[in-house]
């Protein structure tokens, strides 16, 4: 199934791009599809996503077609989902 990643902060540096079009298997999780993102840009990716554990950060902002999700809640994703990942922001 075909998902739409978007990158923003962050984690846009980190995947050198905006968004991108992932291929995923049917009823593939939002974990399948952090890990498959964080294979394929590699550590800079990956130490965002994740933290020293593997563990993915809880500080990080995932909304899957524009509603906030939790890792722990979040069922299969469907073909066509936009999902966006958003790292913590800091400043003035």
């Amino acid at each position: 199934m075909n998902i739409t990643v978007e990158y923003w902060a962050q984690l846009r540096t980190a995947a050198g791009q905006p968004f991108e079009a992932i291929e995923l298997p049917a009823a593939a999780s939002l974990a399948d599809l952090l890990e498959h993102v964080a294979a394929r840009h590699g550590p800079a990716l990956r130490s965002v996503l994740f933290d020293q554990a593997g563990k993915p950060r809880t500080s990080n902002i995932i909304l899957v077609n524009q509603e906030m999700v939790r890792l722990s809640e979040c069922g299969p994703l469907t073909p066509n989902a936009v999902v966006t990942l958003l790292s913590p922001m800091a400043g003035g």
